[in-house]
């Protein structure tokens, strides 16, 4: 026999990350969904992908932000029938070729409004993430695949070179919040 192969993890081979990415977003949020609530999420994302016949596609190829918003759309719904809150969205626009007034601008949104952002990544990672807490230095993440942080010095908005690993688009990055 050969060595042993690396397991193939649940989720490894699947594009879900993004529905991933807003079911995390919302368990970081002041509510208290538990598991079952969680599931519920899962299952409502599943439900949202089915009907707009992209499921088999998006299981294979993963999804665009178009996808990402539906699922706050859908979650919005559940979340204030089920626990009263108001899910709030706010796609975090800036300069789109500059790390820095992006990073700016997501400082800002997640210490006003004590939120938490779902994160489009490429370069490095093909991605969704949810951002729990920014610093002038890093991105703590909140992260399906496994990741805990991400450092603003191997961060770009434009093209890969050199130390830099991770391309944000700012137009995938959705502020998220609720109020009672």
């Amino acid at each position: 026999m050969g060595s042993e192969k690396d397991p193939v993890r649940q989720g490894g081979l699947d594009g879900l990350c993004g529905l991933y990415a807003v079911i995390n977003a919302c368990n970081n949020l002041n509510i208290n969904i538990g598991h079952a609530g969680r599931v519920k999420l899962f299952e409502l994302g599943i439900c949202y992908l089915d009907e707009k016949n992209v499921l088999k596609n998006t299981l294979v190829s993963g999804m665009g932000i178009t996808h990402v918003k539906g699922f706050v759309r859908v979650f919005k719904n559940y979340l204030a029938e089920e626990y009263g809150v108001n899910l709030i969205s706010k796609t975090v626009t800036a300069d789109a070729g500059n790390i820095n007034g992006l990073w700016t601008r997501l400082s800002k949104f997640m210490e006003d409004h004590d939120d938490v952002a779902v994160l489009g990544l490429t370069g490095m990672h093909d991605h969704w993430t949810c951002v729990v807490n920014i610093s002038d230095a890093t991105l703590q993440l909140c992260d399906s695949d496994g990741l805990r942080r991400i450092n603003k010095s191997y961060c770009t908005c434009g093209n890969l070179y050199g130390e830099l690993k991770h391309i944000l688009d700012a137009n995938e990055v959705l502020a998220l919040w609720v109020e009672q």
